[in-house]
């Protein structure tokens, strides 16, 4: 994909288009010269004065050029930051708008503009286009009764209907939290996907001489830029999971951290999701024995041992970035945080029935039921788990006590493998031998029965279904 990179010559400082950059004098206040360039590109990158222009404008531009403006990277250029810097920063969202893989009419939300320019003020508002995110209903678990994205969405755009995900454009914001709380990845925003915040990450890194700061910043608001740091602008940082921080060190960066909202003026203030990743990733670091400052924002530290990780951003890869960063550094890591995206599942089996409900459901098949001659077991694969706990809000005997999520990062359990938490044997008809339910099941149902149906329960637990009506 070929990425052109506009610049507008009005800015403080001189970019002169020596790497190819096309630069527009006085294009803040007529972003129409675009489209009279006569320059067609599939991917873009403008650079333009801090909130001196008209968004609206700017993205009908782009559009007459053929570029998708929900893939088009704006960078917001203040007055305080000097050229090489400026050219770095280029860089950076020239590999992730080249990343950019398209969007589609669903993607797309108009919405009135908070702000205008005084030119703004002459004609009626334009509405601006937001990028939001879709479901992939192929990959989809809510079939198998996962609600990740209902329970975390704090708009309440999604709801569960008639066996599947429902999902107001209306209602999101959007702030990105399904995104990355959704177990599968069946849920994408095309302008944030974890292949183009590898790409800008990685040209950062691979670009500028010497370590340098990634901050996670919320693209609705506006932050100071701070001399050796480098933004990565997403819908809130709120999204932000505290292994994306572990993962921009692993790829070569000297300090990782998220921005909360009060911090970048974003007026969405769910700073609770920064701060618990900033906080997560600290903790690990600690455990880790590196200097967990590399996560405080404030200071830029020697890089790490590098470490190749395929995929660092997406949903599944909280578990091997654990496992790389124990590795890089030759030791073990055991913490246990609430913010965790990697979890670990305990079942209590004088309260487990073996009822398998918790398996059916476990999005990402950390949970397994299985059979095997007269037993039955439910096993774990802490590799697979994102402390989702989708299987404590199935548990029919969670009053019990019967299973338990711990958001933890065990690099131990991890390279363990699958375990048995539970094994019981099968109750089985009397007359044809075939499996009734498991024991602790029909244990269970026998309790909640009672004495006063002994007789009903001795055939419920001893015939199947085919054979309670022979004698």
């Amino acid at each position: 994909m070929r990425t052109t990179v506009f610049v507008c010559g009005d800015l403080p400082v001189i970019i002169d288009g020596s790497r190819g950059e096309v630069v527009v004098d006085g294009l803040c206040r007529d972003p129409g010269q675009i489209k009279r360039l006569g320059v067609t590109t599939d991917r873009a990158v403008v650079v333009l004065h801090q909130g001196a222009y008209d968004l609206p404008a700017v993205q009908a531009a782009l559009r007459g050029i053929d570029a998708d403006p929900i893939g088009v990277q704006i960078l917001d250029s203040s007055s305080d930051i000097d050229a090489a810097s400026l050219l770095d920063e280029i860089v950076g969202l020239s590999a992730r708008a080249s990343a950019f893989s398209g969007s589609a009419p669903e993607h797309l939300k108009p919405v009135l503009p908070r702000a205008t320019t005084r030119r703004g003020f002459l004609k009626p508002p334009a509405p601006v286009y937001v990028a939001v995110p879709s479901i992939d209903h192929r990959l989809c678990a809510a079939g198998d009764g996962c609600r990740a994205c209902a329970d975390v969405c704090p708009q309440n755009a999604y709801r569960w209907h008639a066996g599947r995900i429902a999902y107001d454009k209306d209602a999101c914001v959007p702030c990105g939290l399904c995104v990355t709380t959704c177990p599968v990845g069946a849920i994408e925003n095309p302008a944030v996907t974890p292949g183009m915040l590898e790409a800008q990450v990685r040209a950062l890194v691979d670009g500028v001489d010497g370590p340098i700061g990634v901050r996670f910043v919320c693209s609705r608001g506006v932050i100071a830029p701070r001399s050796g740091w480098f933004d990565v602008e997403v819908p809130c940082t709120s999204m932000v999971r505290g292994t994306w921080l572990l993962a921009c060190l692993l790829l070569g960066a000297g300090a990782a951290t998220a921005v909360p909202c009060a911090g970048s003026g974003c007026p969405l203030q769910l700073d609770d999701g920064a701060m618990a990743a900033n906080d997560l990733a600290h903790a690990v670091l600690s455990d880790s024995g590196l200097e967990p400052g590399m996560v405080s924002g404030v200071e830029v530290y020697e890089q790490l041992p590098l470490y190749r990780i395929e995929d660092p951003f997406s949903s599944d890869r909280a578990s091997c970035i654990a496992l790389a960063l124990a590795r890089a550094t030759g030791g073990e890591i055991d913490v246990v945080h609430p913010a965790s995206n990697v979890g670990v599942v305990e079942i209590d089996a004088s309260a487990c029935t073996l009822c398998g409900q918790c398996a059916k459901t476990c999005p990402t098949h950390a949970l397994a039921e299985s059979y095997d001659g007269d037993t039955v077991s439910i096993s774990f694969d802490a590799l697979s788990c994102v402390n989702c706990t989708q299987c404590v809000s199935v548990c029919p005997e969670i009053r019990r006590g019967a299973i338990s999520v711990t958001g933890r990062i065990s690099t131990a359990m991890l390279d363990g493998g699958r375990r048995e938490l539970h094994v019981g044997t099968i109750a089985k008809c009397e007359v044809c031998g075939k499996a009734i339910a498991p024991a602790p099941m029909m244990n269970r149902i026998g309790d909640l029965l009672g004495e006063e149906y002994e007789a009903t329960m001795a055939v419920l637990a001893n015939r199947c279904l085919d054979c309670r009506g022979r004698r």
